[in-house]
């Protein structure tokens, strides 16, 4: 049995085991993961986590996004080099979301590691692009005018409107969101509202290699924030109708308070899938 640390130059080997979205994850700065392999080079265990707060002089936790295990032995091991890398990293707490859908013996391992676990629904919501185009939001009246995708932005006003959502503690759900080029986003889809000079508010769509679209961010940087998301979601599912199919996926995170409400607003049959949740303290 041999733990491998998976990196960006070697993550795409483990591509069959953790999918391409999650390979595409680890590309960026904050992602980590481990993999615990047999004589024949097969997966026996495997964690991918995010850490939260990393280089920003403040508390760094980690957020566990993948677990897989198929053996106890392997699982014991492969949290041994887990612990020894959050420790190296500073991190003072360990909290992960996985699927109950999952048939291995993930939940009983977390608990032997020191997990609290608990049932609850998901802050993931998936909807069609077509179920969107039959939600209130997208027929009420009153659509803005000043709203514009971001391939109309210059490189800098997209710099610095993403610096100010960052000073607002504004970062959707890329913990580096100030290190992303723009070509990450679809800049057809994506877009901003701009009244006069200033730019009080920004949608940031990004495709996943599965085909799935997903809300990287949504901030308005105005008072005005009952138009202004609203008018970019209206302008965002208008786009996408002219460049996707009808049954493309759309992924909303609901990681924080203001994403919740917002999601309550816009998505009112939107529910999360049951998920186990827990945390422990590293």
């Amino acid at each position: 049995m041999s733990i491998i640390e998976i990196t960006r130059d070697n993550v795409w080997e483990y591509s069959s085991y953790i999918g391409d979205d999650m390979c595409e994850n680890l590309s960026h700065a904050c992602y980590r993961g481990l993999v615990s392999l047999n004589e024949d080079g097969e997966m026996l265990c495997g964690i991918i986590w995010k850490l939260v707060g990393l280089g920003r002089k403040k508390t760094v936790n980690s957020s566990i996004e993948w677990f897989v295990a198929r053996g106890s032995d392997a699982a014991k091991e492969i949290f041994a080099a887990y612990t020894a890398l959050a420790k190296a990293e500073n991190v003072k707490k360990s909290s992960f979301v996985i699927p109950v859908n999952l048939k291995g013996m993930e939940k009983s391992l977390l608990k032997e590691e020191g997990f609290s676990v608990r049932l609850t629904e998901g802050d993931d919501i998936v909807v069609s692009l077509k179920e969107l185009t039959q939600m209130p939001f997208f027929s009420a009246k009153g659509a803005l005018k000043n709203v514009y995708p971001i391939h109309d932005m210059t490189v800098k006003s997209f710099r610095d409107t993403i610096q100010k959502c960052v000073d607002m503690g504004k970062r959707g759900v890329l913990e580096d969101i100030e290190n992303i080029p723009i070509a990450y986003f679809d800049t057809d889809v994506s877009c901003f509202v701009k009244n006069g000079d200033e730019v009080s508010g920004i949608m940031l769509f990004h495709v996943r290699p599965s085909g799935i679209i997903t809300v990287e961010l949504m901030a308005a940087l105005d008072q005005d924030f009952s138009k202004t998301l609203p008018g970019m979601m209206r302008f965002f599912v208008t786009s996408c109708g002219e460049k996707y199919p009808q049954e493309t996926s759309i992924h909303f995170s609901r990681h924080n308070q203001s994403s919740f409400l917002l999601s309550e607003k816009l998505l009112p049959r939107g529910f999360g899938n049951p998920v186990y949740i827990g945390e422990r303290q590293e």
